[in-house]
């Protein structure tokens, strides 16, 4: 921590600055954080120091590491099985980048010179959703974090005081933490919950456009400062369904690889924009109720109470065998 004078403002005053210390390791001794898989050890992460990994003992795509301070990073596999992990996908996807980027180089070159800083962070922020591993750091508020971690984590501030609920399917685990009070636009116009349809009808949630297509300016009119969406963005892909003998959901969407893609990485970009992080929730993609229950602990995070996260958890490991 470090004092300084300045004056270069209307009279001289004393500035703080915070300088983080890091030894760098070489090649063969550093951790390598790999943003294409779950980490199997906790990543460094500058100014932070590691204190455990958060047990799960049944998910596959999801990880979670407690670092001091109450600070957890959150790492979600949101592209394993789903729809764009097939080798068609992944051929469609690299024809149409490469047809894109022999189109696009003379206008990106146009906008390069005109950005401005706002920008440039949303699109750096914008980047992060675009990789096959979400890594999320859950900060509690008035937490002092090293400058340029917002350049490699995506950072959510807890708690939560105004979220943007995408679609239905996480209600039931919202309902469990009595956290739906905290949902102040959903996206869908109706509700099976009592507590959403009521504030549904009485205008203390609004109606923020389907999942797919939000109005963001209902977003930035209530202050929302979470979005939560589920797998229904990246669905799983039909040889997943196939291998665990299950079927595609009845309004189950027929849209090409390139499409799919497309739509998360506009959904990222509109929300990097706004400074709003996009949480996906990839629980109701898991293999069985165990593996989902694992999920509760994110959310006991998320919502500050881990004691009903490991008490749900338990119930369900007790139901299912």
């Amino acid at each position: 921590r470090i004092l300084g004078m300045t004056t270069k403002m209307s009279s001289a005053h004393e500035i703080e600055y915070i300088i983080f210390v890091q030894l760098k390791t070489n090649a063969n001794n550093q951790k390598d954080n790999n943003t294409d898989t779950l980490s199997t050890e906790a990543p460094e992460i500058m100014g932070l120091t590691f204190k455990e990994e958060i047990k799960l003992d049944h998910a596959q795509y999801l990880k979670l590491f407690r670092y001091e301070g109450n600070i957890v990073l959150a790492e979600i596999d949101v592209i394993s099985d789903t729809v764009l992990d097939t080798d068609e996908a992944k051929a469609e996807i690299a024809k149409a980048d490469s047809a894109a980027a022999s189109d696009g180089t003379e206008e990106a070159v146009a906008e390069e010179e005109s950005v401005d800083n706002a920008q440039i962070k949303a699109d750096y922020v914008a980047g992060l959703y675009k990789q096959n591993v979400l890594r999320y750091l859950f900060v509690p508020e008035g937490t002092e974090l090293p400058a340029g971690l917002e350049k490699q984590l995506i950072i959510v501030t807890l708690p939560a005081k105004s979220i943007y609920l995408m679609d239905e399917t996480p209600v039931d685990t919202l309902d469990i933490f009595e956290s739906l009070n905290l949902v102040k636009v959903f996206g869908a116009e109706t509700s099976e919950n009592e507590i959403l349809s009521k504030g549904l009808a009485d205008g203390s949630v609004l109606y923020g456009g389907s999942w797919d297509k939000p109005e963001y300016k209902k977003l930035v009119q209530n202050k929302t400062d979470l979005a939560i969406t589920s797998g229904k963005l990246l669905p799983l892909s039909g040889e997943t369904l196939t291998e665990r003998k299950q079927t595609a959901p009845a309004d189950a969407e027929s849209l090409t690889a390139v499409e799919y893609r497309d739509r998360l990485y506009d959904l990222a970009d509109r929300f990097a924009v706004l400074d709003i992080p996009m949480l996906i929730d990839r629980s109701a993609d898991e293999a069985d109720a165990l593996a989902q229950a694992d999920w509760l602990r994110l959310y006991g995070i998320l919502f500050g109470d881990e004691t009903t996260a490991e008490r749900m958890i338990r119930e369900i490991t007790s139901r299912e065998g």
